[in-house]
């Protein structure tokens, strides 16, 4: 009671304070005990800390896992590996990510929830189009799918149309991909989702752009620009900046180097000031490509690279590695050799570290996949030991029904056997009463 009445003391005074929700909730995790509340608790710290990647994060999480674990609580436990596995993600550490979505999954697919084991799936497939195992992508996308449309979730839907096609556009099977952004901009289009109505209106622009289409795909940019008219803010700054990129593709597939430049250069001031790793990196990365192999103009690309050198995105990517290789070029033809071998040491040293990134990551998933195939033959084995206790059931039952049937057998044969034995009396008897009463009659004639 004392505990109860300190904890509803301290809640109250962190929250008349005005105080950080996390500290009202570590005031109630120091004094919870009921499983529920607690858990409850749990959750929402880790909801709130999950971009900080602290370890009290980590620490709430952990201990979520473990009291759900011993209690039983599926749904629950899939949550928290859902969690963690989202802050993994948000950290780039896919290869965790992947191992902590995949135990989610199974607890939801465990527990019934089928919404969040569809979330969990998309996750899933979203880290194997990275590593390009596109067939196993396809598998768990298309599972998401189906249980999106169960549920009626039609903005998931739409949002892992767009996935499943980026997953084809990767693969440049462009007839297919567009199916799946017509599909996905079709929603967005009813919602009156201006953003996602110009993502997907821009990569439709790209895959005509790499079908030759020019006029069609120049049609589709056009519409995005329209889509982004919609939206009064900034952020759309980083989009703006990605059709301008197009647009240079454009000119560059039209043989228009001086419309290209003048593109990537409105690409960049756009982009210039924003924190956008990846897309700067990518509008550097082909404005130093135009310097180089359009103006012969090594300074300028040699400062651009450097620029785009120093984006931290923590993803090497193709961009990525496509600066280094551009800088050693530039540095290169510049006749700077020693800085040209330096970023070509880097670069290997990064390929390296990715290469072994990517076998870690492999290991990982073969684990869980090994994991997964031992977890069915053990439901397997439980079916077939299930099946085999009912078989033994029903050979006891029909060795019980056989005694029985022979124990009634017996007893009818028993009951046969006096009625005959009866009959039989029945037939002798009365002659012998007969007998009885004339010797009876003769030995009273005698007295």
């Amino acid at each position: 009671m004392k505990k109860i009445i300190l904890l509803a003391l301290c809640t109250s005074a962190c929250f008349l304070s005005q105080a950080d929700p996390v500290d009202s909730l570590r005031v109630v995790l120091k004094y919870e005990q009921s499983t529920e509340l607690r858990l409850q608790s749990l959750e929402t710290l880790a909801r709130l800390t999950l971009f900080n990647d602290s370890e009290e994060s980590k620490a709430a999480i952990q201990e979520g896992i473990e009291i759900t674990t011993q209690n039983g609580l599926t749904e629950k436990l899939g949550t928290f590996y859902y969690l963690w596995g989202y802050q993994d993600d948000y950290f780039h550490r896919y290869g965790e990510a992947y191992k902590h979505f995949y135990i989610a999954h199974q607890e939801f697919e465990k527990s019934g929830s089928r919404l969040l084991q569809a979330m969990s799936l998309e996750f899933l497939g979203y880290y194997l189009i990275m590593e390009q195992d596109y067939s196993l992508a396809e598998e768990y996308l298309n599972q998401a799918m189906n249980l999106y449309i169960e549920k009626e979730e039609y903005s998931a839907l739409a949002n892992l149309q767009y996935r499943l096609g980026q997953m084809y556009f990767d693969q440049q099977n462009w007839d297919i991909a567009i199916q799946y952004f017509q599909l996905s901009l079709a929603f967005y289009q009813k919602d009156e989702n201006h953003l996602k109505v110009s993502v997907n209106q821009e990569m439709l622009a790209r895959i005509e752009i790499e079908k030759g289409n020019l006029d069609q795909a120049e049609a589709y940019l056009s519409l995005t620009e329209s889509s982004l008219s919609k939206i009064n803010d900034n952020s759309v700054l980083e989009k703006r900046a990605s059709i301008f990129n197009n647009y240079a593709l454009l000119a560059e597939k039209r043989q228009d180097t001086a419309t290209a430049i003048q593109r990537i250069h409105q690409a960049y001031s756009v982009i210039e000031n924003q924190k956008s790793p990846s897309l700067k990196r990518l509008i550097l990365n082909n404005l130093a490509y135009w310097e180089i192999h359009g103006q012969g103009d090594y300074f300028s690309a040699k400062e651009h690279l450097e620029l785009a050198l120093e984006e931290t995105d923590l993803v090497l990517s193709e961009e990525f590695f496509r600066t280094y290789n551009l800088a050693v070029e530039a540095y290169t033809t510049a006749g700077d050799l020693e800085r040209a071998l330096a970023l070509e040491k880097e670069r290997n040293a990064f390929e390296t570290s990715q290469q072994l990134a990517q076998l870690e990551q492999q290991k990982i998933k073969q684990t869980y996949e090994v994991m997964a195939a031992q977890a069915q033959l053990e439901v397997m084995d439980i079916q077939e030991a299930r099946v085999a206790e009912r078989q033994h059931w029903w050979i006891a039952i029909a060795g019980i029904l056989l005694l029985a049937a022979a124990g009634v057998y017996a007893m009818y044969r028993k009951a046969m056997k006096h009625k005959a034995k009866a009959e039989a009396n029945a037939t002798h008897w009365p002659e012998l009463n007969k007998r009885m009463q004339a010797l009876e009659d003769a030995l009273n004639v005698l007295y």
